[in-house]
């Protein structure tokens, strides 16, 4: 999303202080922690306007922050699934050790397998 009269050089500048690119506003946190094994660690922030999907990952508090647009639900997603099957793997290589069974019992009943 694009405002007329903005240029490529202001909506950077305000990403740059961790606001949103269209509406100046700071963007907070929407997303929990993710942790990737092949990159640096980073949270989703988005714009609070509920007409606005512009969304950044952030790589800290106080950032540097990677404008990721209107699809960050796709991230999302990506990265709940591998969680999920993190977790299902953490279960089947540790059965039997003490709470891994309730722990297996709590991932079938809250994600049933469907990746």
């Amino acid at each position: 999303m694009k405002r007329r009269g903005q240029s490529d050089e202001v909506q950077a500048a305000r990403l740059a202080e961790g606001c949103c690119p269209v509406h100046g506003i700071f963007m907070p946190q929407i997303d929990g922690w993710y942790y990737p094994e092949d990159g640096a660690n980073y949270t989703l922030v988005g714009c609070p306007r509920k007409d606005c999907e512009e969304a950044a990952r952030a790589f800290s508090w106080d950032g540097p922050w990677e404008r990721i647009g209107p699809h960050y639900t796709l991230i999302a997603e990506a990265s709940t699934q591998r969680f999920r099957r993190s977790m299902r793997q953490y279960v089947a290589e540790h059965a039997g050790d003490p709470g891994v069974d309730e722990m297996a019992a709590f991932i079938a009943k809250r994600w049933p397998k469907r990746d």
